[in-house]
């Protein structure tokens, strides 16, 4: 057995669904600006993938915590979708300044006036690492939470 209390890849997966929802919201906020011009805070305001990751946290905590599920579950949970939203972001950063195409990836007044390597770097360690151990707490704190509820009387 691994650190994981099941494969990485059982756990992609199981996840598969908020993977592919933070796809479908991450190409719709790389459209955001070329395709259908909206301003960086409208387009914010719409496509918010920081919202929909706790979200997909959240939601995927409970079944989790229903069939009992460890610290090394919400672990999972976490790693798989942070890394995910991360990845993305990382695509479409590269997308945005090696191929040209103008997105709020790269906004100037929001991180994209440094190094795009420097960028894409630190996409991959910081929020990852962070986000992960932050979305674990809260992952577990929810199924926590729903285990006590759950729990026959």
């Amino acid at each position: 057995m691994g650190f994981f209390n099941e494969p990485l890849s059982s756990t992609f997966a199981r996840l598969r669904t908020g993977v592919i929802l933070l796809t479908v919201v991450a190409i719709i906020r790389f459209l955001a600006k070329p395709a259908f011009g909206l301003a960086y805070d409208d387009a914010t305001h719409l496509v918010s993938l920081a919202w929909l990751l706790l979200i997909l946290v959240t939601v995927y905590a409970v079944p989790t915590g229903r069939r009992g599920g460890n610290w090394k579950d919400y672990l999972a949970n976490a790693l798989v979708l942070t890394a995910t939203t991360q990845v993305l972001i990382v695509v479409a950063i590269a997308v945005d300044e090696f191929i040209g195409i103008d997105t709020f990836y790269t906004d100037p007044d929001h991180g994209g006036s440094i190094n795009p390597l420097i960028h894409m770097a630190a996409h991959l360690v910081l929020p990852t690492v962070v986000l992960t151990l932050v979305f674990t707490l809260w992952g577990w704190l929810c199924g926590t939470v729903v285990r006590r509820v759950a729990r026959p009387a």
